[in-house]
């Protein structure tokens, strides 16, 4: 099984029934003779159309990436990459953000003979604002092939682990203005006083929302699991879509989902239609 037992055993009678389906479909796929190239393209959409009606738990993803292989020849870097995109896409509408596949290492097959190594940020820039810093591996020292981080304001105006360095690194190449300065000072305190409260979720939530940064907010939470204070009511919706394709049997979430769809113009919207994610 995929899925931990641990997660399983939590999980309503309905869920574990549909897991159940997916499982025997990923064990069929696994255990057939068929190459490894052929598997994946036969269990990522079941993965992927699992996950239009369910919540998808982070090990499907993690089962899945590995799947692509490492070693490519150098015609099919690009689809690879995509390939990569599209399985952290849907892995992060699924609350599952894997710092690994920042720094996806791989190998280029030459028409020579030779290989090269690479390294893939399956995130692209898209930035996320993480209290571990999405971009951590890229300012530890000693691979030469790794490429250098370039820090910019965007990673100095919100709490993480790598603050002090990102400073040290931006006054490098920029002087600093007054007002991100403000910022950054007010942010290094913030993150130890969030770190302290993280054993409390309602005041580590307290916590995060003092930075002010939406963005902030929704992407901690939602690496934590769920965002249910948030008013921008786009993201609060989708909070609960998250919830209810998990937790299938909990009615009074689901009427709590519906009074919330009605508050914010969404009356008489299609369930199946808000409980799924469309994917650009």
């Amino acid at each position: 099984m995929i899925i931990s037992k641990e997660t399983y055993d939590k999980c309503c009678p309905t869920y574990k029934e549909a897991v159940d389906k997916l499982e025997i479909k990923i064990a069929q796929i696994s255990n057939s003779n068929v190459n490894d190239v052929t598997k994946f393209t036969q269990l990522f959409p079941e993965v992927v159309y699992f996950s239009r009606f369910y919540f998808t738990p982070p090990e499907y993803w993690n089962f899945i990436m590995p799947k692509l292989g490492k070693d490519l020849p150098i015609n099919r870097v690009e689809f690879w990459k995509n390939l990569c995109r599209h399985i952290a896409q849907w892995a992060l509408l699924n609350l599952c953000y894997n710092t690994e596949w920042t720094e996806i290492k791989y190998k280029i097959q030459h028409d020579d003979g030779s290989i090269s190594v690479y390294y893939f940020n399956a995130y692209d820039d898209k930035h996320l604002k993480l209290l571990n810093f999405q971009n951590d591996f890229y300012l530890l020292p000693g691979t030469p092939e790794f490429p250098p981080y370039i820090v910019t304001e965007q990673d100095l105006v919100y709490p993480h682990n790598r603050l002090q360095e990102c400073m040290h690194e931006y006054e490098k190449k920029s002087y600093p203005s007054a007002r991100l300065m403000k910022r950054y000072q007010e942010m290094i305190p913030l993150y130890h006083k969030i770190k302290y409260l993280e054993r409390n979720a309602e005041e580590w939530f307290n916590a995060l929302v003092e930075t002010r940064d939406v963005a902030f907010v929704i992407h901690n939470v939602e690496r934590r699991i769920g965002l249910t204070k948030q008013r921008e009511y786009k993201l609060l919706l989708e909070t609960y879509s998250k919830y209810c394709r998990f937790f299938l049997d909990d009615k009074e979430m689901k009427e709590k989902y519906k009074a919330e769809m009605i508050k914010y113009g969404f009356h008489g919207l299609s369930t199946h239609k808000v409980y799924s994610f469309n994917v650009k």
